[in-house]
Order: C-alpha cells, then structure tokens, then sequence
C-alpha cells in the first residue's frame, strides 16, 4: 500500500504489521474519509466486497470482489444531490462501541426502495459480441428487469423516458435530434434498443433450439406494443413485431445502448414512483440519502438501532440536482445519520 499510494503521508500510512487486513483498511477508510472534502471513499467500499460479511463495516473499503461481483460506478463530480454539498458541517465524524465502528453524515432519507430487481451481470460474450446461453440469459434478465420497472410505474413514455435516462445514468447524455419533445425522443431511443435486444432473445433461441417461455415473450411484447403508438409518428398500421428495425432505429438504438450503465447494478422503483439505477442487490425498504458534501446519492440498509449500512451509490431519476430540498430548508431537515 505505502508503495502504490501518492498520498501515503497525508493520509497518515504507516507500516504497522500488528494490524489485520480489516483493521488497516478501516483506519484507511477513516483517514480517507477525513482528508478528502467528498464521500468518494465510500463509493469506493461499495466497490469491494462489504455486503458478505455482516461482522465488518459496511462504509469501510475492504478485500476486492471477484471479478464476477463488481459493479460499476457512476462518475465523480457530475450530480449535485445536496444543496449543501459544498459545505458539509461537521462531516464526517467516526466512534466506536462494544460491537460497531460507526460513521456518522449528515443528511436526510429522501426516498424508500419498493420494487428491486436483481443486479446484473455482464457476460464476457456480451462484451465481444459472442453469441451464447450466457448473452441469452443476461439479455432476457434485462429485458424482465426493466419491464418489471415499467409495469410496476404504468407503461407510459414518461416511465420510459425516465428508464432510459436511468439506465444511462449520466446527465449529459441526450437522444440524437429529431421531432418531438426532450422526453418523447429519449422514450423512442429506450424503445427502440427495448425492440432490439427482444428480437437478438427470440432469434438467437430459435438458432441454439431453446423453447423461451410464452409469459416472458408476451410480457416483452406487450411493453413494445403499448409504447408504439405513444411514440410513433407515422407508419403506425403497418408497425409489426416481427419487423426489422429501420436504420434510424438502430441509430437510435445505438445511441442509447452504447451508453447504458448495468454490470452490478439493479434497476428499482421508490415508494414515491421514481427509477432508479443502484449498486450491488438492493432489497424492498432499502432508504435513499442525501448527505452533505456527497456528489451522489446512496443507498442504506436499515439496521439495528436505528443504524444503516450502506448498500451503494444510486442515480434516482429525479433527484440528482437537490429535488427533494426545493422548498425546504436543509438546516431544517438534515438530521445524523449513523452508518455501521
């Protein structure tokens, strides 16, 4: 560690070979924490493996996943979930008793999970372009996903849109220019890349002879049929599932595809009907917080004691400029959160 780290001295590394693993990655984490004018460090933990071991510390950096288990996370710098994020007060402040290190933040539980689905997994073959069981697995894991996601907040452009821009999870991505509005064009382009990957999951059973079940098929097609005319123009009676794709639909497929953000990652609804797109396996009444001097939002785990531990960055469709403040005062409504 003293070898790799250009911060060893700041950060107050010294070899001290007494210390177990855990112990030198908490006190790591803690000295991170503290030096750092950001919670980056515990997005970072959620990049290791904290989520097994029930004994540790959950915003704590820990041993690495297997290559399998990692999840992707957003980038730094790009959200601004608290209006306060410039000026933290008091955070982060760290004690310990008879059985925890805790950390506490401040800031506010803005939303609760209702609907999870299961993180995904990227396939190597998905990757390559390698068609096999394992490309044909993950695609119908995301198809049910995501229509899990629509079905649960009604079929409609504005859960489409919103999914879309989820899945993507970055702000400064948009839909190529074309008619209609901001949220009508981004519900196309989630459409058609939706369409896409239902007729790779049909083609590609149909070559290797694997019998897809009639309730997933009729559940794809019901999302693309009742999403069509909400978003069709033109050639409406002649639109057909069996249908290729036109070229500006592959564009627009590959606009939004390319860009999409899912290994390690699930997509849930909240109890206050927004989408969101979370780290590692998320759980029903898993919270969404807003802490001061975050770049992001975070999904906790209620624990014992009123506690949290924490599960993983999110991106929550709707709340990443500070939504959930506007009209309020964050002095007011900001409260310690205790995380274990």
């Amino acid at each position: 560690m003293l070898a790799i780290s250009s911060d060893s001295m700041q950060l107050g590394i010294t070899p001290d070979y007494s210390k177990s693993p855990k112990q030198l990655f908490l006190d790591v984490s803690v000295s991170f924490l503290l030096c750092r004018k950001d919670t980056s460090a515990l997005t970072l933990a959620c990049l290791t493996d904290n989520l097994s071991d029930l004994t540790g510390v959950s915003w704590s950096i820990a041993s690495p996943r297997l290559e399998r288990f990692r999840s992707s996370a957003i980038a730094s710098n790009v959200f601004t979930p608290h209006p306060n994020s410039n000026n933290p007060q008091r955070n982060p402040r760290f004690h310990t008793d008879e059985t925890n290190s805790i950390i506490t933040l401040t800031g506010s539980i803005v939303d609760h999970i209702s609907l999870t689905t299961p993180p995904l997994y990227t396939p190597k073959s998905f990757v390559t372009g390698r068609m096999d069981r394992d490309y044909l697995d993950f695609c119908i894991l995301l198809l049910k996903s995501m229509s899990e996601v629509l079905s649960n907040l009604g079929i409609s452009a504005e859960s489409a849109a919103a999914l879309g821009l989820a899945s993507v999870a970055n702000p400064k991505w948009k839909p190529t220019p074309g008619r209609g509005s901001l949220t009508q064009r981004t519900a196309y382009h989630f459409w058609c890349y939706y369409r896409f990957v239902c007729k790779s999951i049909k083609e590609y059973s149909q070559q290797i002879g694997f019998d897809l079940e009639d309730n997933i098929t009729s559940q794809f097609d019901h999302v693309i049929e009742t999403l069509a005319p909400l978003l069709l123009e033109t050639d409406l009676d002649t639109f057909s599932l069996a249908g290729s794709l036109s070229a500006a639909e592959l564009d627009a497929t590959s606009c939004i595809g390319e860009n999409m953000l899912h290994q390690g990652r699930s997509f849930c609804t909240t109890k206050q009907g927004r989408i969101c797109n979370c780290m590692n396996k998320i759980e029903a009444e898993d919270v969404i917080a807003a802490f001061r001097g975050a770049d992001r939002l975070y999904v906790l785990r209620p624990a014992e004691g009123g506690r949290y531990r924490l599960v993983g960055g999110a991106y929550v469709h709707g709340l990443m400029f500070g939504e959930a403040y506007e009209g309020l005062d964050p002095d007011k409504v900001d409260y310690d959160i205790e995380l274990i």
